[in-house]
């Protein structure tokens, strides 16, 4: 049985994990982005020229391709969503699923913003061009790195949940410090490799860091005013859901509790 209560609603601000608005919103998101790639005009110099900063000389193929990045990071998020569902008493997990992807929409609205109203060239596009080789369009701009923009709000928002859900243990402190020291390898590796300027880098990472730990505290207090907390478990019917939880942590969520948002009701 689906339900859903468009009512509670408040369409005058954005709730990021509420279902109801994320049904709308999540389409918006990603309509802007496309919207943002076609209509932008091209010019032939940069609209905001970075004259004080020297380019990497030699541009190597990208270490970290996002035909990789993509399957890593989504068995890292299933696996941190795995963990806390397990591990946390009354763990929101569709809400929390949500704001992760909000979080990287946003991201990348950001991003896609900043490179078509900038137009700064990528370090080799003026080189490769008289050099008449084929340029991807995505190889076309350069600030800021989308790598680095999604990289560490990745970690942004996986370490915030980890950190708040687990009540600043040890261990979620060193899951951050992985999480970080994995974004930044992969954010430094795009100027050596000579894919990016270094402060396309910069403005990347603090911008999508900054999205994701905004993002991350908006989600939970849409969490807290709609109260999205599952449910109490008692007895038999905690150790009945551990197991699942662990091997399947957002594919369901059954017994009064949500399928990704979707309110379910069902008898064993």
């Amino acid at each position: 049985m689906i339900v859903l209560d468009f009512d509670k609603v408040n369409w005058h601000s954005w709730s990021p994990g509420l279902l109801e608005q994320d049904l709308i919103t999540m389409p918006m998101e990603l309509a802007l982005i496309g919207v943002i790639n076609e209509v932008y005009t091209p010019t032939p110099k940069s609209l905001y020229p970075f004259k004080n900063e020297v380019s990497p000389l030699q541009r190597n193929r990208s270490r970290h391709p996002k035909e990789l990045l993509a399957p890593i990071g989504a068995g890292w998020a299933l696996g941190t969503l795995g963990f806390l569902e397990a591990t946390t008493d009354r763990f929101p997990l569709a809400p929390v699923f949500r704001g992760w992807i909000h979080a990287h929409l946003v991201t990348e609205i950001l991003t896609t913003t900043a490179k078509v109203s900038f137009q700064r060239p990528r370090p080799f596009y003026g080189r490769e061009q008289a050099s008449g080789n084929r340029i991807r369009e995505d190889d076309r701009f350069s600030f800021f790195s989308g790598h680095a923009s999604h990289a560490f709000a990745f970690a942004g928002y996986s370490s915030s949940a980890i950190l708040h859900r687990t009540q600043y243990a040890p261990g979620a402190f060193v899951y951050a410090a992985g999480a970080f020291t994995l974004a930044s390898v992969v954010s430094r590796a795009r100027a050596v490799d000579g894919q990016h300027n270094w402060s396309d880098i910069v403005a990347g990472g603090a911008v999508g860091l900054a999205t994701s730990i905004l993002t991350y505290r908006r989600v939970e207090q849409v969490i807290e005013e709609n109260n999205l907390t599952p449910p109490q478990c008692e007895g038999d019917e905690c150790q009945r859901w551990s197991l699942r939880a662990m091997l399947s942590p957002i594919l369901y969520k059954m017994d009064k509790r949500d399928l990704i948002g979707i309110n379910l009701n069902l008898n064993f």
